[in-house]
């Protein structure tokens, strides 16, 4: 045991409320700070030595055992891992905590060690009020049937088009959203997927102010006026650049894609700034008779073009995250979809869903799906979507999982 002097930092952590220890590679604890001898009611002597499973609630043995074994294997740390314990004479103690590695100086894992806080007080008041909880369920419930209203109930069909899309929330409600709808009088397509950062109420709550902003915006028939809405305070020379820049992009018929962007990054940042919200959003806007796709993506994992051949393109992004910083200037790049050719567009939901031991489904496993030809937008999302589930197995699903894809039909 380390002697715990007022300027170690087991004292620190003491201090703060925390509890720490330190455990070998096989499971048999080495330290432990006062914080966490004291919430299980045991000195030092009688922790330092036993193995952790002593202190665990049986039921919550087989799943910290796996979670172990997995930042043994991957040497990734694990954040908000919740346990169970069990405190001198089998009193329940709640924890929540992160726990990773310890190395030495050749970088070999020699152990492990734990940083807790105690959630004893939150669970038990959970369990005290049942009558809450239920309500709360029953709004997040309301909500849920609310924000389902905000994805599109259909999605739009071109001839010689397929467009499909798979959801699936972690939670009630959900910070990604997707949707699809018609431009410049039916003349063009809007495709847009978007994860928000964040999880729960809160995320979900600026999915709807999002999708709602670029909606309405991309609607919108600006005229060269609105560039003097977004020019910022800059030098005049900069607003010329950027405004010469713009009035360029709007001859190729992108006026949508760049209101819907810039106008939404605004109001964000002007009005939510404090709330540190923001949004990875992939925004296209297709030409169906030509296949020419331009397209905003604002810090969003890239969409991958799929020919009969593989992959073909990333869509790598052209500018930050939505609603980040003011003044950001987002980039339009362009693409043509041949005949046969798939856009696939995803959230990170797709390559951080993790397995019960705690491995990344990952993007390398997505890419080698995708190499075959799908026989349809449809068939490729469902491949897709299985492999993912048939990964996560009887895990908790960690973040929503959110697809969209667009096919050209074949030549006939």
């Amino acid at each position: 045991m380390i002697n715990q002097t007022e300027s170690s930092p087991f004292a620190l952590l003491d201090s703060l409320g925390y509890a720490y220890f330190e455990a070998d590679l096989s499971g048999g604890l080495t330290l432990a700070n006062d914080t966490f001898c004291q919430a299980l009611d045991y000195t030092p002597e009688e922790i330092v030595g036993r193995h952790y499973r002593h202190f665990l609630d049986a039921r919550q043995i087989q799943r910290v055992t796996a979670l172990f074994d997995a930042i043994h294997r991957t040497g990734q740390p694990q954040p908000g891992i919740e346990f169970s314990l069990k405190k001198r004479g089998g009193a329940p103690r709640f924890a929540e905590g992160t726990i990773g590695l310890i190395r030495n100086a050749a970088g070999e894992p020699i152990g492990f060690r734990g940083i807790l806080h105690d959630s004893t007080e939150r669970k038990q008041s959970e369990a005290a009020s049942p009558h809450i909880t239920h309500s709360a369920e029953h709004e997040l419930e309301v909500g849920r049937r609310i924000q389902a209203g905000f994805l599109p109930d259909q999605l739009p069909q071109l001839p010689g088009w397929e467009i499909a899309a798979r959801f699936q929330a972690a939670r009630e409600v959900a910070g990604d959203f997707y949707d699809a709808f018609a431009l410049s009088s039916g003349k063009r397509m809007g495709l847009v997927i978007a994860d928000v950062c964040g999880k729960g109420v809160g995320a979900a709550l600026f999915m709807a102010l999002f999708r709602s902003l670029i909606r309405a915006f991309a609607d919108q028939h600006y005229s060269l006026s609105w560039l003097d809405v977004l020019s910022d305070d800059a030098s005049a020379s900069r607003e010329s650049s950027s405004v010469g820049r713009r009035r360029a992009l709007l001859s190729t018929g992108t006026a949508a894609l760049k209101s819907a962007i810039d106008l939404t990054n605004r109001y964000i940042v002007r009005n939510h700034r404090r709330d540190s919200m923001f949004a990875t959003v992939f925004f296209g806007v297709l030409d169906p008779a030509t296949g020419q796709l331009m397209y905003i993506n604002a810090g969003h994992n890239p969409p991958l073009i799929i020919g009969p051949a593989g992959i073909t393109a990333h869509l790598k992004p052209t500018g930050p995250a939505v609603g980040l910083m003011p003044g950001v200037e987002f980039g339009i790049e362009q693409v043509e979809l041949a005949r046969g050719d798939v856009l696939l567009a995803f959230t990170d939901g797709v390559p951080d869903a993790r397995s019960p031991a705690g491995e990344f489904f990952a993007e390398e496993r997505l890419l080698s799906l995708v190499q075959a030809p799908a026989a349809s937008a449809t068939a490729l999302l469902e491949l897709i979507y299985t492999a993912v589930r048939r990964h996560i197995a009887g895990a908790d699903q960690f973040d929503d999982i959110t697809m969209l894809a667009l096919r050209r039909q074949p030549a006939p």
